[in-house]
């Protein structure tokens, strides 16, 4: 078996000078797209024990475009036909933010105003209007703090009045809708507009009549073309049959809670049936295709990275992002999954629900749909965070699978199967010439373990390891916290001091986002002197040692760091509360990595390499302290980190690989407060103190990792790992002064940085001399 893996792998080399990169990447979207196929399939399968769905259809992208799309299920329970990736389903309510996509781009024209109020906007029915929806905005009707109730089944009172109006209704779509935006102006309001929030469809049915007004087209087609056309893709107002019998039919869920089939879209007649009037079309009628509706959410994925894209400015797009109250415009939610920031909505009709998924940080998401009136993760998953979280891993997944996809020479690892996956003989992966007598499934988990997962890791283990350094030397550069800074001859601490400090690091390692690794463990030590150098500096030199060690995902093998280090700090009191800090952190790296390539039945090896690297950490802060026995500071400053790891050389596998050298660093701001009080007990200074800090990368430089096999072939190319950008860090310590002794306990974390806790403790000594 390895014989045959090794000639396979070996003969990537001839193959990748030979196909063209076009090629090369079909190869790698067949790739990616029949692994999403492989989970899709699995998670329909669970569900439709579950609570019945008949079939689902995924989209994964990422912020360069479309990854891959996948089908599972049947498009109707009554006929079995298969459903696929290009047929349409019901996106529900994300038709609410994306009516603000379209808002906001009347904003951009100058046709519009987010302060503009409904009585200015439709001033014919300001007479019939509540006196205190005319002074309602724009802005309120798109984060739902206009006044408005639900309308939307929540609520039996307004929603038995909203049916009674749909079915009295009569005239063009247009004039339905105005006559239904003039009974819900003229209702009382559920609350005072901008003194609460409900989620509404009433909000957006009004915000959909103004929109309509404005442009002075069908609201459906203006809508469709503001959005999907400006991204190539199409859309359309309904249910998916109405666009063809090759489509997925409304599921109902019934009484006794199976569902039920209508395969005739004539029959899909009212709203409790799944199909919205012209009335709600602005708040859920929309229809598409994954891939469609794909196109467009990759272009918010992008806005909400900070990044160009066409379909407004990034001032009309903020506030997707950015709630009011629990909710974004449009009703996005933001929220923590799978330890990431997450920009989430659910959509749904009763025959249909439908996902999408923003990950900013890690550059991904998804869209996710099932024509199933009943939510596709109910018995699948403990909770509905639970559920998404799936959604997230299956994403995560792709979009390790697209970095086959994007390499034209890693798309040559795959060999020969470039016919085989054009002409759908099968699964890829089954292809025996490339990978030997391998099943489809240990071929794929095999193309897993190959890429290195722990670059990402060595960046996180070193600068762990330097800033456990620079705790240690600011606790004894800051006596008694940075709050007591701008006093310098204080408690004697115009001598020099010799110091020894010690303590544990620890936190968890996300290698990938779609199984955590386990916690990140170590410890680390110093020692050093501080004194002045003339009346308002002091300076300090310090030397140390530190071990950490962190597991890949899954337990499939580890990281191991060791490093001897040295620091340089000075920190400036002017004497009246102003102060600064400066430190550089210097680290020779040891790293030993290990890596196991078993899978179920194969065995190809564990992979091992050492490498050395250089680690680099430099601080400057500046903060200005006032009071007297209880001092507070803000603080601001900036932290440069990199790491410079030397190229390494795998061995104990046919499979090992020759890693390049790779260098990374990152720059964060942090703005904060430090508070600190002392208090003399017993002959000796006390000092507690706490500092919080709000971090932010303003500079991020994170190339590809480039390998090749060590038995040769082309180069392959693994995307820098995703990281947060924003972050808490938090620090609280305990300084007692006993005269020629001091003594220090602390400990410091840092709160949602690259999808993990981290937490450092530290406790020292110094003495005067």
């Amino acid at each position: 078996m390895k014989a045959r893996l090794l000639a396979g792998m070996i003969g990537v080399g001839t193959v990748a000078a030979a196909v063209p990169a076009e090629a090369q990447y079909a190869v790698g979207r067949c790739v990616v797209t029949r692994g999403l196929e492989r989970t899709l399939r699995d998670f329909q399968t669970r569900a439709q024990q579950a609570n019945g769905t008949p079939g689902m259809a995924a989209t994964v992208f990422d912020k360069d475009g479309v990854v891959a799309t996948a089908a599972a299920g049947v498009r109707s329970l009554n006929t079995g036909e298969a459903l696929t990736g290009n047929d349409n389903f019901s996106l529900g309510s994300h038709t609410k933010h994306l009516l603000a996509v379209s808002v906001g781009q009347l904003v951009d024209q100058g046709r519009l105003s987010y302060d503009a109020r409904i009585g200015e906007l439709l001033p014919d029915m300001a007479g019939s209007m509540q006196p205190a929806f005319r002074d309602a905005t724009v802005r309120q009707l798109l984060f739902m703090t206009a006044g408005f109730s639900a309308y939307n089944g929540t609520d039996s009172d307004r929603t038995g009045d909203m049916l009674a109006a749909f079915a009295a209704a009569s005239g063009s779509p247009a004039e339905r809708r105005n006559q239904f935006t003039r009974l819900l102006l003229a209702s009382e309001p559920a609350y005072a507009p901008g003194e609460g929030q409900r989620y509404s469809n009433a909000s957006f049915s009004v915000l959909g009549t103004i929109y309509e007004r404005l442009v002075e087209r069908p609201y459906a087609q203006a809508a469709v073309d503001s959005v999907f056309g400006r991204v190539g893709a199409a859309a359309g107002f309904g249910i998916p049959r109405d666009l063809g019998p090759a489509n997925p039919s409304v599921h109902l869920a019934a009484g006794d809670g199976t569902l039920v089939a209508i395969d005739d879209p004539a029959e899909v007649t009212n709203v409790l049936l799944g199909r919205l009037p012209p009335e709600l079309d602005p708040a859920g009628g929309m229809v598409a295709t994954m891939p469609a509706f794909a196109k467009v959410e990759q272009q918010l994925l992008r806005a909400s990275m900070g990044l160009s894209q066409p379909l407004a400015s990034a001032a009309a797009l903020r506030g997707l992002f950015e709630p009011v109250g629990d909710l974004g415009a449009g009703g996005i939610v933001t929220s923590r999954i799978t330890g990431r920031t997450t920009h989430f909505f659910e959509g749904s009709t009763g025959g249909s629900h439908a996902f999408s998924f923003l990950v900013p940080t890690a550059g991904i998401g998804v869209v996710f749909a099932s024509n199933s009136g009943v939510n596709p993760f109910i018995g699948v998953a403990d909770t509905q965070e639970d559920g998404y979280a799936l959604m997230m891993a299956l994403a995560e997944r792709a979009r390790r699978g697209v970095l086959v996809a994007r390499s034209a020479d890693q798309g040559a690892v795959f060999g020969e199967v470039e016919a085989s996956c054009a002409a759908s003989k099968g699964d890829l992966f089954a292809v025996t010439r490339t990978f030997g007598d391998l099943t489809s499934a240990q071929a794929s988990a095999l193309a897993e373990r190959i890429a290195p997962d722990d670059s990402r890791l060595i960046d996180r283990l070193s600068a762990a390891s330097l800033e456990a350094m620079a705790d240690h030397v600011d606790t004894h550069m800051s006596i008694g916290g940075n709050a007591f800074r701008g006093r310098l001859p204080d408690g004697g601490e115009g001598r020099w001091r010799a110091f020894i400090a010690g303590g544990s690091l620890g936190g968890r390692a996300v290698a990938d986002a779609a199984a955590p690794g386990s916690e990140i463990a170590g410890w680390a030590s110093s020692w050093g002197v501080t004194g002045p150098v003339g009346d308002r500096l002091r300076a300090g030199i310090a030397f140390g040692y530190a071990q950490a060690r962190a597991r890949l995902a899954g337990g499939a093998g580890s990281v191991r760091l060791t490093s001897p280090q040295v620091a340089l700090a000075l920190a400036y009191d002017s004497g009246n509360g102003l102060f600064g800090d400066f430190r550089a952190m210097f680290a020779r790296q040891n790293v030993r990595t290990e890596r196991s390539l078993a899978i179920d039945g194969l065995d190809p090896g564990t992979v091992r390499a050492r490498r050395n690297a250089l680690g680099s950490l430099v601080d400057a802060s500046i903060g200005y302290a006032i009071g007297n026995r209880l001092r507070i500071a803000p603080v601001a400053g900036l932290r440069f980190t990199g790491n410079n790891v030397d190229r390494a050389e795998e061995s104990g596998s046919p499979l090992a690989l020759a890693i390049d050298r790779r260098h990374s660093h990152r720059l964060d701001a942090r703005a904060g407060l430090s508070v600190a009080t002392g208090f003399a007990l017993g002959g000796a200074m006390i000092r507690p103190s706490v500092e919080a800090f709000h971090v932010r990368t303003i500079a991020d430089r994170r190339p590809a990792l480039v390998a090749r096999f060590a038995e040769g072939g082309g180069a392959m190319r693994f995307a820098a790992a995703p990281i947060d950008r924003t972050w808490t860090s938090v620090r609280a310590g305990i300084d007692i002064d006993a005269g020629p002794a001091a003594f220090q306990l602390g400990a410091t974390g840092a709160i949602g940085r690259d999808g993990r806790d981290d937490l450092r403790l530290v406790a020292g000594t110094r003495m005067r001399f």
